[in-house]
């Protein structure tokens, strides 16, 4: 199991706890706050400033993904890139 789908699977996992505390603790309402929380918070998760050149970048042997010059590891599949 890659990396990035365990991180996905734990918090799929974190997510559900969340949702059968808040439905059982506050109801709906509970439901629908949490819900609207992991939804803010994915979405912040998942931003990033561009970068301001790309120039130098490498791409990815393994799934062509380009990549900063500045990484280690493949952005998209974690594959090494040094």
């Amino acid at each position: 199991m890659s990396v990035s789908v365990a991180r996905s699977a734990m918090l799929v996992e974190a997510a559900l706890v969340l949702a059968g505390l808040a439905i059982t603790f506050w109801g709906v309402t509970g439901l629908f706050a949490v819900g609207g929380a992991l939804l803010l918070s994915g979405a912040l998760a998942s931003f990033s400033w561009p970068r301001e050149s790309e120039s130098g970048g490498s791409q990815c042997p393994d799934c062509a993904a380009n990549n900063w010059a500045d990484r280690g590891q493949c952005r998209e599949c974690g594959a090494d890139l040094r």
